[in-house]
């Protein structure tokens, strides 16, 4: 009984630190809710207090105790080059995360979620009625998109979906057919006014795989699994290469990636305009890009390079590329049915989005993370040192004899 008790007290002290953090994140985007700095700060401290707590009675073995040492260097690292706690902050999740009931502490997560989103919503119709020329407006081409005060329609649509992710992930084995087409026609609605491409396309396509998981039972989902073992890694491989190599495209290869850009609304030129003015990094650096600048025919005004590979290339570090292509590689053949959609769906959306580089925006590292703690290389370390040890002394024996 007392083992159970801890782990539910373990469980209750992650969801603790992780609402902390979540909270924190609504205050940062929302134009409605601000919160003076002492408050702010105490949220993040929760955060890591929480995360340390649980992460020394995590009980890791030799491997996994170095493994989280010497990437908790490498991640201390970048941080101070870059002096972005994202990147920490996915690092406590994720090492902290090895016998965390993650169910529970999304259970918790999308119902703060539906809160908040709710309350913009309500304010926000209710301003558009009574005072729209308060709002904010933000447009793409010409049309018009809205916020719902949460700072841009990107942002609204980023926790929406996430939050109808985990929805669907905790009650994975409850979902019936018209409860998915609910959930979905709500997210049409909203994505109606905010007018989110990436959300319409990978939403559709993570019902579709839902439903013929539910309804096909005997489907081994062989292809997902294909592509979350190998999709970060190839998709990394090719997003580097062609903003490595951009300035030598001409003719051909030009058009296609000025199309590839057009559909990907400028993400791609961006990560060509910053790996040609601060090139790559391996563990991080800061990027200090000037307003209004122009560079090879574009004009650039900030940083607007939503392509997590790309990021990674210019900014993260190209190290964590590799740490993640080498996690997902790893443990594709282990991962549950369920499980195994969400993981491609962060692949998916690093495609056009940056935010999945924080796990608590994004739950899929997590997952990903609770299933790197289950391989056990140390097993296959020893087996490897035995074989050796008994052909040695079989050598030894033919000579002898």
């Amino acid at each position: 009984m007392g083992n159970l008790k801890l782990k539910y007290d373990v469980d209750k002290m992650y969801t603790f630190g992780f609402i902390s953090l979540l909270i924190r994140l609504f205050f940062s985007y929302s134009d409605l809710l601000q919160i003076p700095g002492v408050v702010d700060m105490l949220l993040l401290l929760v955060f890591v207090a929480c995360m340390l707590l649980v992460l020394i009675d995590e009980k890791l073995t030799g491997l996994q105790f170095f493994a989280v040492v010497i990437t908790g260097a490498v991640c201390i690292y970048s941080y101070n080059k870059m002096d972005n706690y994202y990147l920490l902050a996915t690092y406590f999740c994720m090492v902290a995360s090895k016998n965390i009931n993650l169910k529970y502490v999304l259970g918790w997560s999308y119902k703060v979620r539906v809160f908040m989103l709710t309350f913009h919503v309500a304010v926000y119709i209710f301003t558009l009625i009574n005072n729209p020329n308060s709002i904010k407006y933000v447009y793409r081409d010409g049309v018009l998109r809205h916020s719902f005060f949460l700072s841009h329609a990107n942002t609204f649509s980023m926790f929406l979906i996430w939050t109808i992710f985990e929805y669907y992930y905790v009650n994975y084995e409850k979902l019936t057919v018209r409860s998915m087409i609910l959930v979905a026609v709500i997210n049409a609605s909203l994505n109606y006014f905010t007018l989110s491409t990436t959300n319409t396309i990978i939403s559709v396509v993570v019902l579709l795989v839902i439903l013929l998981d539910k309804l096909r039972p005997k489907w081994e989902m062989r292809s997902v699994r294909k592509f979350v073992k190998y999709a970060f890694a190839i998709l990394s491989l090719f997003f580097c290469m062609i903003t490595i190599y951009y300035r030598k495209f001409g003719g051909s290869l030009l058009l296609l990636y000025n199309s590839l850009n057009d559909f990907f609304t400028g993400r791609l030129i961006y990560g060509a305009y910053m790996y040609e003015k601060y090139g790559a990094t391996f563990f991080g650096q800061t990027l200090k890009l000037r307003q209004n600048d122009y560079w090879n025919g574009y004009w650039f005004n900030g940083i607007a390079c939503e392509n997590a590979y790309i990021w990674h290339l210019v900014s993260f570090g190209v190290i964590y590329l590799l740490l993640l292509a080498f996690l997902f590689f790893a443990v594709a053949d282990k991962v549950s049915r369920q499980d195994t959609i969400f993981l491609g769906v962060y692949i998916l959306y690093a495609v056009t989005e940056l935010y999945v580089t924080n796990a608590v925006l994004c739950f899929s590292l997590i997952l990903l993370a609770q299933y790197a703690f289950q391989l056990d290389y140390s097993d296959k370390f020893q087996l490897r040192i035995r074989i050796r040890k008994l052909k040695k002394k079989a050598k030894e024996d033919k000579l002898e004899s």
